[in-house]
């Protein structure tokens, strides 16, 4: 008897396909479907609202690189400046800076305090900025602190959010552009994040992009796994028939689980000057974060004020002199402190 030779079976590929997938059903393994756009936004929201009551302290290394193209721009700028208002003297803004901060948020309270510690043109002396805002009001102060014995502060009815904190957009606390370009100054919420424009840029990556009325576009970069890292910010600017050019750039990296959350433990910001090229760079590093701390109350969102200083109340124009004690200036003790002062507008305690 003549045997016939077997013949090797050919499966199509498609085939190869549909059994691959069948013995992997069959073994019981399962493939997770790919997060969805509201599923991504909701981790964005609590992740937003974890950081509702956040305490950040940092170095700050701020650098105005020389730039010839800038200087010349900005040597025309100050010089029409200084013929417009001639009482003052603008220089431009050049050198190495490195500061010590704290940045403080509580369910839309804020607050910086930063140290300048060292300035590359001069030997500076510690000089101290205090900045905290509040949807009733704002206050400032800044004073050397070894050698000024009178500090000078104010108090206004309103400021506008700050353009120069990197540890904001980081935060996903709010978004730029500021005023005045926006009417209304407004940290981010539920209602903002939802209005902006979704984009999956890769399988664990997406985007959320925030068109203002003003011509400014601020997008939002993010890694979703393996939990989600807010890994950078870019804002671009166009009109008046000017080409779309980036105003900044920032980059996170070096994340760290505080809390629950991935937060960077290193920022980067480049700001650019149009086409004439970076403007300064600022790092953050040493960062150190506390969420949730009791300490964090609205108390300490109004700054208490040191001995011998002066207070500018700008809504009402008038100066408080600050005696031998610290004193914090509620608008309550403020009419409290008017039916008691003496003439020399001196504090009596």
């Amino acid at each position: 008897m003549i045997r016939k030779p077997k013949l090797p079976v050919i499966i199509p590929s498609k085939m190869l396909f549909f059994i691959a997938l069948f013995a992997i059903l069959a073994a019981g393994a399962s493939v997770a479907p790919a997060a969805t756009s509201q599923a991504l936004r909701k981790d964005v929201l609590e992740r937003l609202a974890h950081l509702q009551n956040v305490v950040v302290n940092y170095d700050m290394d701020l650098d105005y690189p020389p730039n010839h193209r800038i200087m010349k721009f900005s040597q025309k700028f100050l010089a029409r400046l200084k013929k417009e208002h001639p009482g003052i003297h603008p220089v431009p803004i050049v050198g190495h800076y490195l500061y010590a901060c704290r940045f403080s948020f509580l369910h839309g309270l804020m607050r910086y305090d930063k140290i300048l510690l060292f300035f590359s043109r001069i030997s500076a002396p510690l000089i101290k900025s205090i900045l905290t805002i509040t949807p009733e009001r704002a206050e400032s102060l800044q004073y050397q602190l070894h050698f000024m014995k009178a500090p000078i502060g104010t108090i206004a009815a309103r400021a506008s959010l700050p353009n120069f904190l990197p540890i904001v957009w980081a935060l996903g606390l709010r978004s730029p552009p500021f005023p005045p370009h926006d009417a209304v100054p407004h940290w981010l919420g539920n209602k903002a994040l939802h209005k902006m424009k979704f984009v999956k840029t890769g399988p664990d990556t997406f985007s959320l992009i925030q068109r203002r009325p003003s011509g400014y576009r601020c997008r939002w970069f993010f890694k979703s796994k393996p939990a989600l890292e807010l890994v950078g910010q870019t804002v671009s600017w166009s009109g008046y028939g000017i080409k779309r050019f980036v105003v900044q750039k920032g980059q996170c990296s070096d994340f760290h689980k505080i809390g629950g959350l991935l937060l960077p433990g290193r920022i980067v910001e480049t700001g650019f000057v149009g086409k004439l090229g970076v403007g300064n760079t600022e790092i953050l590093t040493k960062i150190k974060y506390t969420i949730g701390a009791a300490s964090n109350t609205p108390k300490s969102y109004l700054i208490l004020w040191p001995t011998g200083s002066s207070v500018i109340d700008e809504r009402i124009n008038h100066v408080f002199h600050i005696g031998v004690h610290r004193t914090y200036l509620t608008d309550k003790e403020i009419f409290s402190i008017l039916r008691r002062q003496d003439r020399s507008g001196k504090i009596k305690h």
